[in-house]
């Protein structure tokens, strides 16, 4: 081929790429070189700070509570790897689809199923309630703390907006306490704060106690005599029964006040036999749901007769009586109760009942400084309370600081 047929195909292949730009460079590996490289430079856009979805961000927030991941918390959730803070533990990722069977009365909540599993979560505890729950399926299963149980499952409408349908199913227990739950569980869906109220109270009229006449102290104590009866029997439903009744009337709020005061002093006496009984019944460790009740009224006849005792200033003096009793059996079960944590509403309880006596005892109160790994204790279940049960975290700071002010 000639050299002049070869210029032709050169200049011919110049002349069609006219309208393009030279190529620069002296070949690709210069190119690759950065110092030698042909980039437009371009200024970088100033960087905006877009906070991370609240599902990452933390620590979480709900309805004016901080969650504040401190250096105890961290180290009982290494203890303990299922524990996870309020608002993380109902993690659901998609609600399931409505089911072929109906379902009982649901609101629709206009917001991913998400959200409102963050927001009933914090709810749950705020509200002192212990939950379980099953994420894949997002259904929680909840327990109060008057053992009312219920359960709140999540579906998915099926519309193309984003909403999630919210069923609050009553299992077991008050229908009262169930009512005011479910609706403090379906404000917090929807991003509303119900306002905590004390139980629903119906004081006996004037004109019914004028008619009352206040027992004597003996058939007050013969009666007790039989309550001891009914508890050795060994039947639990029975033992149930009989220890919510004197709940009941050791409560300065239902009960005659006279009559009341009279069952607190004669309930701590050693010739009753009532004491024995509450020390085997909190000795080891819970078996069922039953024994939980069970142990839940003990503690909340102890809070009713120390407080009775404790108005009446005679609680002092009645621990200096018994103080073998106190410390060497009531107290350490009492602890043990907080340590374990097998019922956390009544670890709650067992730290209302340590509050009390070391605000009226200075006995109780020596004795709980001496005592090895006490502090430690209390401080986990404030811990402990932060992440799953608000009641159980005020109980026990109060605790706390009862310990360290007197």
């Amino acid at each position: 081929m000639s050299t002049r047929s070869q210029n032709d195909r050169e200049n011919t292949r110049k002349n069609a790429g006219g309208s393009q730009p030279p190529r620069r460079g002296k070949g690709r590996e210069e190119e690759r070189k950065p110092g030698f490289s042909s980039m437009a430079m371009v200024l970088p856009m100033p960087v905006m700070s877009v906070p991370p979805p609240s599902s990452l961000s933390m620590p979480k927030s709900g309805f004016g509570r901080t969650v504040n991941h401190s250096p105890l918390e961290q180290k009982i959730k290494r203890k303990d790897s299922k524990l996870q803070e309020a608002g993380e533990r109902w993690n659901v990722i998609e609600a399931p689809e409505l089911p072929w069977f109906p379902l009982e009365k649901t609101f629709k909540i206009d917001l991913p199923s998400n959200i409102v599993a963050e927001r009933i979560d914090l709810c749950l505890q705020g509200r002192s309630i212990f939950a379980e729950f099953d994420s894949e399926n997002a259904v929680a299963t909840c327990m109060t703390g008057c053992y009312t149980k219920f359960k709140v499952s999540l579906f998915k409408t099926g519309d193309e907006g984003e909403a999630t349908i919210v069923e609050v199913q009553n299992r077991r227990g008050c229908p009262l306490a169930f009512r005011k739950e479910r609706t403090a569980i379906i404000n917090a869906a929807k991003g509303i704060e119900t306002p905590k109220s004390k139980p629903l109270f119906l004081p006996i009229p004037d004109s019914v106690m004028s008619h009352f006449k206040p027992h004597p102290k003996d058939e007050l104590k013969s009666m007790l005599l039989g309550t001891v009866k009914q508890l050795q029997t060994g039947k639990r439903d029975e033992q149930l029964m009989t220890l919510r009744n004197l709940a009941c009337m050791t409560d300065i709020e239902k009960s005659n006040q006279d009559s009341c005061k009279k069952i607190c002093k004669i309930f701590l006496e050693p010739d009753v036999g009532i004491r024995k009984i509450i020390t085997s019944i909190l000795e080891g460790q819970t078996i069922d749901q039953v024994h939980n009740m069970i142990r839940n009224a003990v503690h909340q006849i102890m809070i009713n007769v120390f407080s009775v005792l404790a108005m009446e200033g005679s609680l002092s003096e009645v621990i200096h009586r018994d103080e073998s009793w106190f410390t060497k059996e009531l107290f350490p079960h009492l602890v043990e109760d907080i340590k374990h944590c097998n019922c956390i509403h009544n670890a709650c309880l067992s730290s209302k009942c340590l509050s009390i006596l070391f605000h009226n005892s200075s006995i109780i109160l020596a004795h709980a400084k001496s005592t090895r790994d006490l502090m430690g204790v209390l401080q986990e279940a404030v811990a402990r309370g932060n992440a799953l049960h608000q009641k159980l975290h005020d109980e026990a700071q109060g605790t706390i600081n009862a310990l360290q002010c007197q």
